[in-house]
């Protein structure tokens, strides 16, 4: 039972606007070939970075150059209407996703107690004032 019930979960997520939204987003931006090229370049110049470190071959003025190119292709990107779409699709859907884990831990009692309780420990107080509803 649970299992189908996690289906239907999956099943509901994939039809939710948040989702299509990502879906939409995410072919745009593959379809871009200008967000391509700069994707591309920044990954290249960041594992070129990783790489130098890594081999202690990094001449310190070299690595800062790269740094800077690295900031600017990011600057690109965030100006670039089609990958900031995307990047909005993509918290939109970690929202809802948020959100769902969170009515599920509520319902389970793994929701965190009070911020003034000094345990730390998850569950449920018992006191349902607060409760999202875990109807126990």
């Amino acid at each position: 039972m649970i299992i189908e019930k996690a289906q239907e979960l999956g099943m509901a997520l994939s039809e939710s606007r948040e989702f299509h939204r990502l879906l939409d987003a995410k072919a745009a931006m593959d379809a871009n070939q200008r967000v391509q090229s700069l994707l591309s370049a920044y990954n290249g110049k960041r594992d070129t970075i990783v790489q130098m470190m890594e081999n202690d071959q990094g001449e310190r003025e070299s690595m800062l150059e790269l740094g800077q190119q690295l900031d600017q292709i990011q600057s690109d990107l965030m100006g670039d209407p089609v990958f900031q779409e995307m990047l909005e699709a993509q918290q939109a859907f970690q929202s809802l996703m948020r959100q769902v884990n969170k009515e599920i831990a509520a319902c389970i009692g793994m929701d965190t107690l009070d911020e003034g309780d000094e345990t730390g420990e998850l569950g449920c107080s018992g006191d349902c004032t607060a409760c999202a509803g875990c109807k126990h």
